[in-house]
């Protein structure tokens, strides 16, 4: 049975720039992440985050795909985020996708391509929050067809965790619900072997926009985490017990830069 309705996720943030690659307007994760990576010592902060995150790329190179200012700091979705993906087996995405995702799919915030020697070897998603309410989220699509998929896609990832199929996973968290089948369905096709794919949960600190406009003011990994849990024991998992979860999606903390 499908859902009466299904909410529009919230609008994001617009940003725009100009020749000099100035961003005129924005605030929040979308900007602060932009931010870091502009920044060159915050930008080698996370970098050195994500390496602790996931040591076995510890000797590796990473390139930021997105956002950078050479693409006008756009995100990656849909059909142009499939191609990122399946270029490295030689595959079309609309084949590959088929019965697992829209072709529309999600906005990434961030892309990290991992390089071994110049070769990829990995792919790091990145996912920015500065404030609790971007947690929440839920269903946007609205085609019949859509959503089918999406719910059969949902229901697969959860049996494979071992969550209950009564777990909502189209209300409030839908977003980390649909991230979490993301990471499990890429590390599990064959022809994108031996690339490896993790998300990265960017949580930042101290963000001033936060404070002022939402009340909110997280100085520490320690306020985070009851919403964080909050938002765990809602969709029934606890990622330290499933090792697929547990290597290849991480929670970072990083104080957000000025701006």
């Amino acid at each position: 049975m499908l859902p009466r309705s299904t909410p529009t996720l919230s609008k994001r943030m617009h940003i725009t720039t100009c020749k000099m690659g100035r961003i005129d307007n924005g605030k929040g994760s979308q900007r602060a992440l932009i931010e870091t990576v502009r920044d060159r010592s915050s930008k080698a902060v996370l970098e050195e985050k994500l390496r602790e995150a996931f040591p076995k790329w510890e000797e590796c190179t990473f390139k930021w795909l997105s956002p950078i200012e050479d693409d006008g700091y756009k995100e990656y979705t849909g059909k142009r985020f499939w191609e990122m993906i399946y270029s490295s087996a030689g595959k079309t995405p609309l084949t590959e996708i088929s019965g697992f995702w829209p072709l529309k799919g999600c906005h990434w915030d961030g892309v990290v391509e991992v390089l071994q020697k110049g070769r990829r070897v990995g792919i790091i998603l990145i996912e920015a929050k500065a404030h609790s309410s971007e947690l929440r989220s839920t269903i946007s699509a609205r085609s019949e067809t859509s959503i089918r998929i999406i719910l059969d896609t949902l229901r697969k990832v959860k049996s494979e965790l071992r969550v209950s199929e009564e777990r909502d996973w189209t209300g409030q968290y839908y977003q980390s619900a649909n991230r979490i089948a993301h990471v499990l369905h890429l590390n599990s096709r064959d022809i994108l072997k031996p690339i490896t794919y993790a998300l990265a949960n960017l949580y930042f600190l101290n963000d001033k926009f936060a404070g002022e406009k939402c009340n909110e003011h997280f100085e520490s990994e320690k306020e985070w985490t009851p919403f964080i849990k909050k938002e765990y024991d809602y969709l029934g998992i606890t990622p330290e017990d499933h090792p697929l979860l547990k290597n290849h999606i991480k929670n970072i903390f990083i104080d957000a830069p000025e701006y």
